[in-house]
């Protein structure tokens, strides 16, 4: 069961009807969404070069 805890702090069982804005921080959230829906995935498994990763590897290496 999902549930959904808005902004305001109310809880909600479904949001089926309720409108959520559309504002830059949900505009990717959207756009994956409709992607995964769409059947084009646009969700990619592979790492990212980071500090975290790069220090590993530095550490690895020595």
């Amino acid at each position: 069961m999902i549930k959904h805890i808005l902004s305001d702090g109310r809880v909600l069982d479904s949001i089926e009807g309720f409108c959520i804005p559309y504002t830059e921080a949900t505009a990717t959230v959207y756009r994956l969404l409709a992607e995964i829906l769409e059947g084009g995935g646009g969700v990619e498994n592979r790492a990212e070069k980071t500090r975290h990763t790069a220090a590993q590897k530095a550490a690895a290496a020595n």
